[in-house]
């Protein structure tokens, strides 16, 4: 899984080229690794993810408690977002098909990810990050 895919994708090894390089092959689908389990573990239990209908008709995701039914964009194993807020956002063509903008409640900087999901913040939580070099 790469920061900012919205799937894994496979990589090769090409030896010919150095060591740890790589070139990519595609995108690929393994069940249970879209909702950001390699980065942040598997969902408590009783959430779930669900796809909804979001703007102009794009598919969605939100975070579904099966106890409860509460649907929520804030995923429960991420600490509450401190200095920033969700804002909407409406989808041009060139958008990836899920994600969300971002406000810095201070400096007004805006961003299309989650500023819990950034390497720095990702590391503090423990998650072993790796660089790789395409080609």
């Amino acid at each position: 899984m790469f920061l900012g895919c919205l799937t894994p994708v496979v990589l090769r090894p090409t030896p010919e080229r150095g060591d740890g390089c790589f070139k990519y092959i595609g995108i690929c689908l393994v069940p249970g690794l879209v909702d950001g389990t390699p980065f942040l573990g598997p969902l408590p239990s009783p959430w779930v993810t669900s796809k909804v209908v979001g703007v102009e008709g794009r598919a969605d995701f939100c975070f579904r408690n099966t106890e409860t039914e509460e649907k929520t964009k804030e995923d429960p194993r991420l600490e509450p977002l401190t200095g920033w807020k969700r804002i909407p956002h409406r989808p041009c063509a060139d958008d990836p098909l899920w994600f969300d903008y971002f406000k810095n409640l201070k400096t007004g900087e805006v961003m299309n990810s989650d500023p819990r999901l950034l390497p720095d913040s990702l590391r503090r939580r423990g998650v072993k990050l790796e660089y790789f070099a395409l080609g």
